[in-house]
C-alpha cells in the first residue's frame, strides 16, 4: 500500500504533518475455498463413508453460506451432496425449492443440503422444517448443528433421516475418534473479524536534535470494525540503535522488543494486544517518552479489522502524527 505525503502545516510551536494512507482491508472476498491439505477436506458418515469437499473443486465458504457440492462413493461415478441449489452439480435447480446451507456471519451454519441418493440434510436443529416450535424447534430432542471456528475448522453434526449423522470433525464432544483418522473439514473463511496490518514508510521530522511526539490520530470510518496503532522512533533513518553511526541493530521492528526501531503500544511492549486504539478523529497521546523523546525519524504500524461478521470494513483515509520541535 502506498503512502503519500499530503500536507505539512508549520507553526512556531507545533509541526503537524498529515499522511495520506488510503489504507483499508478489502471487504471479505466473496468466497473462501476449503483446505487442500489432507485430511482437512473430509466429513464422515457411518453409512456412506467419506464425504469429499475438495474433489469437485467447487466448495467455498461465504459469510452468508456455503456454495458448491461435495462428493461421496466411487471416484469414477461419485454421488453428490449439493450445498446450494444455485451452485450444485449439473441438473441442480432452485425450483421448486430454493435450498442452501446458510452462515450467520459468525460461523453458525443452518439450512439444508440435498443429495439425490438420500434426500435432505439438515445443518441445524433450529431449522424450522425440523419440527417443534421456535426458537428451539427440534433441539430438545438433539441439539445438533455445524459451526466454523476462528481458525476455519468445522465441527458438529448434520442430520439426514436415511443415513443419520454426518460428522465434520473427528474431535467431537460425543467422542474423539482422531486416533483412527485425524479428519476435519477446514476452510479459509474464519469466524470473527478478518484483520491485517501495514507498516508505514520512514518519516523524517527534519529536526536533527529530535522532537517530542505528542499524539497520533486517524481519519476515515470504522464501519463496525477496529483500527489501532503501534509507534516506533529512531535517530537513524534505517531504524538502527547507535546514531550517528547507525550500524548496530539495524532495521525497524523485526526482533526488536524495546528501544529504537521497536513498534510499541502505550504499554511499552510490542505485543499485538498492546496498541493505541480509538475511533476516527480521536487523538491518542503517544506514551513511552523515554524511548520516543528527541528522536528524528518515526514509523507506525497500523492494524485494521473488519466487523465480526465481515459485513463492515474499517477504512483509513489519513493518519496524523503531531509533534513539537
Amino acid at each position: 500500500m502506498l503512502f503519500e505525503k499530503k500536507k505539512t502545516i508549520l507553526s512556531a510551536a507545533i509541526c503537524l504533518v498529515l499522511f495520506m494512507s488510503g489504507f483499508m482491508i478489502a471487504r471479505a472476498a466473496p468466497t473462501f475455498p476449503v483446505s487442500s491439505t489432507y485430511p482437512e477436506y473430509y466429513a464422515w458418515n457411518d453409512a456412506i463413508g467419506w464425504i469429499n469437499f475438495l474433489a469437485s473443486g467447487t466448495v467455498d465458504v461465504r459469510t452468508d453460506g456455503l456454495q458448491g457440492y461435495a462428493t461421496f462413493g466411487a471416484d469414477a461415478t461419485p454421488n453428490f451432496i449439493s450445498l446450494n441449489c444455485s451452485t450444485g452439480p449439473a441438473g441442480s435447480s432452485c425450483s421448486p425449492v430454493s435450498y442452501g446451507v446458510s452462515n450467520d456471519g459468525l460461523g453458525n451454519l443452518a439450512g439444508w443440503a440435498w443429495s439425490d441418493a438420500f434426500g435432505w440434510i439438515s445443518f441445524s436443529c433450529k431449522n424450522p422444517e425440523t419440527g417443534g416450535t421456535a426458537p428451539d424447534y427440534s433441539c430438545t430432542q438433539s441439539n445438533y448443528g455445524v459451526k466454523i471456528d476462528v481458525n476455519g475448522n468445522f465441527s458438529g453434526y448434520a442430520w439426514n433421516d436415511v443415513v443419520g449423522w454426518i460428522s465434520f470433525n473427528c474431535n467431537q464432544s460425543t467422542g474423539n475418534s482422531c486416533a483412527t483418522v485425524n479428519y476435519k473439514l477446514k476452510s479459509a473463511w474464519l469466524a470473527g473479524p478478518a484483520s491485517g496490518d501495514l507498516i508505514s514508510g520512514t518519516f523524517d521530522t527534519q529536526t536533527t536534535t529530535g522532537v517530542a511526539f505528542n499524539y497520533i490520530l486517524w481519519r476515515g470510518s470504522l464501519n463496525n470494525g477496529k483500527v489501532s496503532f503501534q509507534f516506533a522512533t529512531s535517530n537513524c533513518a534505517n531504524g538502527a540503535t547507535d546514531a550517528p553511526t547507525c550500524a548496530t541493530n539495524v532495521g525497524w521492528g523485526g526482533s526488536k522488543t524495546s528501544g529504537d526501531g521497536a513498534f510499541l503500544g502505550p504499554g511499552g511492549t510490542t505485543a499485538k494486544t498492546d496498541t493505541y486504539t480509538a475511533g476516527p478523529e480521536v487523538p491518542m497521546q503517544i506514551q513511552n517518552q523515554a524511548t520516543h523523546y528527541n528522536k528524528r525519524y518515526f514509523r507506525y504500524r497500523i492494524y485494521v479489522e473488519t466487523s465480526a461478521d465481515h459485513s463492515g470494513t474499517a477504512v483509513v483515509d489519513d493518519v496524523v502524527v503531531n509533534w513539537s520541535p
